[in-house]
């Protein structure tokens, strides 16, 4: 491997297994979400957000269950921080959690605080029901955040697709084929797509199966050839696994070539992320943080190069980043956005994430 990946986590599902089932932290439920994560169970971003979450309220419930004397031996909020360390701990012995997870861990710290400052301030509010206001706001982070905000951002996708149109995709996203399934079947417009995909996981087989399904007319190629098809294409959709401060998308390897090549061919590019995968953080490459699949995955049985001692290194890349420049607008549950105003939104929005989906509901 090239020096410059040396510090990147590679995956063993194997011995990642082997650490998470031997860890003392956490609970059951920890050390499930850690061996499905590292197995590659959870497809998307999305996916693994809703597993972390999901995981986190079992892991809550569970103080609910605890005897009276132990319950009332430490303070609330230290029980439920303790949990979001054990998950977090837990989680990262078999994989890098996904990098909007670092605002979702800020967003729980946060409520805890806000939880335990009541309880001091009104004595009738019992550790059961601290339990019961972070279960709540869990379900709300979920729900409104990920779910209905990846039905708005469907919605803004039948919006864009008119008769006639050639869309192009790269991989699987779930909220982007949703929007194409619904500009097909509600709306009953008639357009194409072409999905791009690449090796080793073809992800867009999955996108094609799901279009195909919906009776939407599709074609298929590698990456290969995305110079041939980007040119013919009408609107480009990207899904993205985070939104980075500096405007720079990270998505699976191979959409920042995508992208590029788009944009070489003065093609706009829109971006398909909920805001949730809005992070703080800058990136302008893809080296400083990443990680890599199994080396394996790159090289089958019948090729050459396995079993090969001493032979080429196989580096097996799991993000890219597509810069700012290359992206026209962001599609957000908010609405449309430029790049450059993704800074802009974390600030509207982080104070009161709540409301973020309760004021567009009201405004629709």
């Amino acid at each position: 491997m090239p020096a410059m990946f040396k510090h990147l986590h590679e995956l063993d599902p194997q011995k990642s297994s082997s650490a998470v089932m031997s860890c003392e932290e956490g609970s059951a439920s920890a050390a499930r979400f850690s061996i499905r994560d590292v197995n590659d169970v959870y497809s998307e971003c999305t996916d693994r957000i809703t597993a972390f979450l999901q995981t986190y309220a079992e892991m809550i419930g569970s103080i609910k269950k605890l005897h009276t004397d132990t319950l009332n031996a430490s303070p609330w909020h230290r029980l439920a921080s303790l949990r979001l360390d054990a998950l977090m701990s837990n989680a990262e012995l078999g994989r890098s959690l996904p990098i909007p997870v670092d605002n979702i861990v800020d967003l729980l710290k946060q409520e805890i605080s806000d939880i335990e400052a009541q309880m001091r301030k009104d004595d009738t509010v019992t550790k059961e029901c601290g339990c019961d206001k972070l279960l709540e706001f869990i379900d709300t982070l979920q729900s409104k955040r990920v779910t209905i905000a990846g039905q708005f951002i469907g919605e803004r996708i039948v919006s864009l697709v008119n008769d006639g149109n050639r869309v192009l995709t790269y991989g699987y996203n779930s909220v982007i084929a949703r929007g194409l399934i619904g500009a097909r079947q509600e709306e009953g417009k008639d357009f194409e797509v072409t999905v791009i995909d690449a090796p080793p996981r073809y992800t867009g087989r999955r996108m094609l199966h799901s279009l195909q399904s919906a009776g939407i007319p599709c074609s298929y190629c590698l990456i290969g050839a995305a110079s041939r098809v980007v040119k013919e294409a009408d609107t480009i959709l990207l899904g993205a696994h985070a939104y980075m401060a500096n405007g720079a998308m990270v998505g699976p390897v191979g959409t920042a070539m995508v992208a590029a090549i788009a944009n070489d061919r003065h093609k706009p590019i829109l971006a398909v992320c909920e805001t949730i995968k809005f992070c703080n953080q800058v990136q302008i490459d893809s080296v400083a943080h990443n990680e890599l699949y199994p080396a394996g995955q790159m090289v089958s049985p019948a090729s050459p190069l396995h079993g090969v001692e001493n032979g080429p290194k196989v580096l097996n890349i799991a993000y890219d980043v597509t810069s700012a420049d290359d992206i026209a607008g962001v599609i957000t549950e908010l609405g449309l956005f430029a790049p450059s105003a993704v800074p802009a939104v974390m600030r509207e929005y982080s104070k009161d994430s709540r409301d973020i989906v309760e004021e567009r509901i009201v405004s629709e």
